[in-house]
């Protein structure tokens, strides 16, 4: 039925999301004007403080298991793939949004925003969500870390480029 589906759908992506879910619980108390017991928000913003470094610790482990799997199953083939389609992203994607918003007679600092949003790397959410759907989360792993590997280079290009012009 397109009941069942829907409601599948809401429970899969919405409420089955953490990332969602978290929004919607802080939203609500925040607009309700409630706040956590003193001792319970102490305890959280406690946690809240290693939240961070450990979730980046734990992050750099998993991608590394992660791209071991690619690295074994792939024989190199998937790093090729994946550093032509992340250039592609890095470079030409950077490349066409300036001249799109150049047709469009964008100029200055809102041009010169746009391109840098445009030529950053693959965020390591990716990852994550790829995880979360099973989405090939090993390939979803190298594709975050060559892209920021890359994007070291090609951002400070466009950078360089825009403070030598003085776009920026």
């Amino acid at each position: 039925t397109a009941g069942g589906g829907i409601r599948a759908f809401l429970y899969k992506f919405v409420l089955g999301n953490i990332l969602i879910l978290s929004a919607l619980v802080g939203a609500v108390l925040a607009c309700s004007g409630l706040g956590l017991w003193e001792p319970l928000d102490r305890a959280v913003r406690m946690v809240g403080y290693t939240a961070a470094p450990c979730m980046l610790l734990s992050l750099g482990l998993d991608l590394r298991q992660k791209l071991e799997t690619v690295r074994r199953q792939a024989a190199g083939q998937v790093i090729v793939r994946q550093t032509w389609l992340i250039g592609c992203k890095l470079i030409l994607h950077p490349l066409l949004c300036w001249y799109l918003l150049w047709l469009l007679g964008v100029e200055g600092l809102w041009l010169s925003v746009s391109v840098l949003l445009s030529a950053t790397a693959a965020a390591l959410v990716n990852a994550l969500m790829a995880e979360v759907y099973d989405a090939d989360p090993a390939e979803a792993a190298l594709t975050v870390v060559l892209s920021n590997a890359l994007n070291m280079f090609s951002l400070s290009a466009f950078i360089w480029f825009f403070l030598y012009h003085g776009m920026i």
